[in-house]
Formats: C-alpha cells, structure tokens, sequence
C-alpha cells in the first residue's frame, strides 16, 4: 500500500484544526492552567503540515525553514503547558533559545538539506526530553493516566527526532522532503504527528484528573485552617478503627477546643477569630507525628487521630499540644492575643470491635466536657 502525502498531509491539516477549535471551546471561560498553551500549540502544529503541503508552490523557506520554527514553536508551548500544570513559569531562555537555534539552522542550512535536518532534528529531540523532564521531575505531575500518555507520547517524540538525526547523519535514511515520499520518511511524519494527538489527548486528560483531585481536596478540606474537615477526619477514624481492631493495636483520639473563643469573635470581630483559628491549626500540625492526623470537627474545636498510641502516650502528647496553645502568640494589628485549650481524650491499649469510632469520639467528647467543667486549660482522660 502506497501512502498519498498531499492526501495525508491535508488530513493532518483539517484534523489539527479541529483539535484546535475543540481545545479553544473547552478553555472559553475557564481557568484550566496549560490549555491555551496546548491550543496554540497544536494551531503552530497545524501550520507546519499546511505550509509541507505547499511545497513545490512557494519559497523554499517558507516551505522549510519557517515549518521547522514552527515546530520548535510547537514544543515550547507543549513545554510551557506542562509547567502552567505544576504552577510554574517558563523562562525567557528556555522560550527563545531552541527557537533561535531552528530558525538559524534552518536558514543557514537552507541549502544543505542533510546537515539541517540533523541540527533541527537533534534540537528538537533535546526540547522534547527537556518537556520529558518537566513531566517526570520530583514535583512534577504525579497523578492519573494522563501523565503517562503524555511521559509515553513525549518520549516517542524525543526518539524520533533523535532518530531521523542520527539516521540522516549515518546514511540510514535518506534527506528527502516530505512531499517526496517514501516509506521511512512518510512513517516519520505521520508517527510523530499522531504522537502530538496523544500529547493532546493526554494533557486534556491531565486537566481533567487534577480538577476531579482538586474538587476531592475541596470536599475534604476545611478552606479556613487546611486541614481536613469534619468528613475526612471521620472516615480517617473508621479506617484506624478498622486497622486496629484487625491487629489488636492501641487507639487514642483527642478532642481541643478553645477556651472562650466567642469572646475573641464578639471582642475583636471574627477576621481576629479565624486568625486564631489558623494559627492553632498549624501548632497541632508541627506538634503532631508523621502518622498522626488532625482535623478541624467543628467550629473551635479539633478532632487529634492518635493510631499505635496507648491513652498514656496520648495523655503526653496531649500536654504537649495544650502547653503549645497557651504558648502561641498571635498578632492582631497592634493587639497581641493568647488563647488556651482544653483536651478530652479517649483511647484504648487493645483496640476491640467494640472501639469503633462513634464511641472513641463520644468518651473523648465527655472528657473535653469534663475539662471545661473543671476550669479549662487542662486535659482530661476519659
């Protein structure tokens, strides 16, 4: 079977525009960090197959050298997509540098057809494993199966690119013009053009895996102090609860309230008193080890995930957090505040069926009550 490039070349063309189109109509209106850059990117890609199908109709370097810029163009945008992802910025260096580098290789080169496919394919191999290297890095994008389209398409770029410039500089492959033909050259065009269809596939993918993460992070996590709310810290319990009854494990939970917070609220407004709020939220998280939890339960108080943790050692660590409450200064304009708690805790050494977490919360809640009863400022084992 023989492949009709102009025939190709124009399915590219009308495919890509199509991608584009939709790719611009997902992004209208929202704030998906890298889609307009993926956009653009496959609107450079479409321009590079038009102007290989005018070969032969226009000038030589509108017909090579601004196509291969173009692709250079096309990866940086690619590049700064995946970085818009993970929230960070694409340098001015990394911006102009490869696209510099084609567009004078190109041009220099015009005339020498083997030696400027080898700079220009070596180039843009060296783009696409620094757009690999943006996708895998610690930090980078860690989720889902988008990522590993994307990491898979890339990497299939990078060899091919690197291919057709070793290939082309031992002989393997002839330095022909895409418009020519050929089985080797024809299969490298169009294997790289489907690659850049996952990229976009699996970027939109991406997207869309991050947002769900987002929304779940959202569903779980108290907006104010950023520790997990109500639910998540509920259904943590019933997972230590479950974990523990099966091995015969300690268990311990605490409940902190603040003392008299409504008078911070009705003294000093409730911007004062969500100030307190998160500056105790972030006393428990550095006093809590890496296997603790805690959560904000309710209004003033947090709900302390103690697992492998006999009432003794929680009784500690209790203490501890209590101390570093009564410590914690907290500057409100030019007023200075400091805030107490008081501590129900409940627990067992030998967690049974009958621990589950309704009962923990409800021994560690009768404590809590027990120490506000008792003056406030205290823990209470339960």
């Amino acid at each position: 079977m023989t492949l009709n490039v102009p025939t190709m070349l124009a399915m590219i063309v009308i495919t890509n525009l199509v991608m584009t189109i939709a790719l611009w109509v997902v992004a209208y209106g929202r704030e998906i960090p890298g889609l307009k850059s993926l956009a653009w990117g496959m609107f450079a890609n479409t321009g590079i197959y038009a102007l290989y199908g005018l070969q032969g109709t226009i000038s030589e370097w509108l017909a090579v050298s601004l196509p291969n810029t173009l692709g250079s163009l096309v990866v940086v945008l690619f590049l700064r997509a995946a970085l818009q992802l993970r929230g960070a910025q694409l340098s001015r260096v990394w911006t102009l540098l490869p696209l510099l580098a084609v567009f004078l290789a190109s041009t220099l080169l015009l005339e020498h057809r083997a030696a400027r496919i080898i700079v220009v394919n070596a180039v843009l191999a060296c783009q696409e494993g620094s757009v690999l290297w943006a996708l895998l890095r610690h930090g980078g994008i860690g989720i889902g199966r988008g990522r590993h389209i994307l990491a898979a398409s890339t990497t299939l770029l990078m060899l091919m690119f690197a291919f057709r410039s070793l290939a082309v500089a031992l002989g393997w492959l002839p330095a022909t013009p895409v418009v020519v033909g050929g089985v080797l050259p024809t299969v490298t065009y169009l294997v790289t053009y489907l690659a850049v269809v996952f990229i976009a596939f699996g970027f939109v993918l991406v997207a869309t895996e991050l947002t769900a993460e987002q929304n779940r992070r959202l569903a779980m996590e108290d907006a104010l102090t950023c520790l997990p709310n109500r639910r998540a810290v509920l259904e943590a319990l019933a997972r230590h609860c479950s974990a523990a009854q099966r091995n015969a494990r300690p268990l311990t939970v605490l409940l902190l309230d603040i003392d008299h917070f409504k008078q911070v609220n009705d003294h000093h407004g409730h911007p004062a008193g969500d100030e307190v709020l998160q500056r105790i939220a972030h006393t428990i998280r550095q006093r809590l080890r890496a296997q603790d939890m805690a959560g904000r339960f309710g209004g003033e108080e947090f709900l302390v995930l103690l697992p492998e943790t006999a009432p003794e050692g929680g009784l500690t660590l209790a203490e501890a957090l209590r101390e570093a409450v009564a410590t914690t200064t907290i500057v409100i304009g030019d007023k200075v505040l400091q805030v107490t708690a008081s501590i129900g805790l409940y627990g067992t050494e030998v967690c049974t069926a009958d621990h589950n977490g309704d009962l923990l919360v409800r021994g560690a809640d009768a404590a809590l009550y027990a120490a506000k009863a008792g003056g406030r400022n205290r823990t209470v084992m339960g």
